[in-house]
């Protein structure tokens, strides 16, 4: 995958929840159910399934060729079990794919000569360890969703937040 490939994947995963906390509010439907939709909660799911097994069957596949050859029968039952008995799907499928664009970004980054590489990979690990929190707990979007719905100021922060980073990963390597 190219860089703007990624970034593009970046602005995506990025601004659409943060659009979705700037139109939150009391009243709004996506706000309140967009951290268990299962529909796009499957579709990404799915896709960091495969993203994940092409990756681990690459890197297995020379020195643990035994290993590497269960890859492609256990994924896909696990990926479709965990899209039905998986709560919270779309945030962590949310989470995993943040996760894994961070690492391929990085790799990227580290193969080209990118300016002011420290600024966005600062960014980049924060957004990593966002992902993570996404995983492992993923109410916390919940939460950040219902307190955007309640008050203006921090849908106003967490919104420019979201924005801000996405600037400096996506602006930043391409000056």
């Amino acid at each position: 995958m190219s860089l703007n490939l990624c970034l593009l994947l970046f602005s995506l995963c990025i601004c659409g929840p943060a659009l979705v906390m700037f139109k939150a509010s009391d009243k709004s439907e996506l706000a309140r159910k967009l951290p268990r939709e299962r529909i796009l909660g499957s579709l990404l799911t799915l896709a960091s399934f495969y993203w994940a097994g092409i990756q681990g069957y690459t890197l297995l596949k020379e020195d643990f060729a035994t290993i590497s050859q269960w890859i492609p029968i256990i994924l896909p039952p696990l990926a479709l079990a965990s899209c039905f008995f998986i709560d919270y799907l779309f945030t962590r499928a949310l989470g995993a794919f943040l996760v894994l664009l961070c690492t391929h970004y990085l790799a990227l980054q580290f193969a080209m000569d990118v300016p002011m590489r420290w600024l966005s990979s600062s960014a980049i690990y924060l957004i990593a360890l966002w992902g993570m929190f996404l995983i492992g707990q993923p109410w916390i979007l919940r939460d950040l969703l219902e307190k955007c719905s309640e008050q203006a100021k921090m849908r106003q922060i967490a919104f420019s937040s979201f924005i801000l980073l996405n600037i400096i990963i996506c602006v930043v390597p391409n000056l």
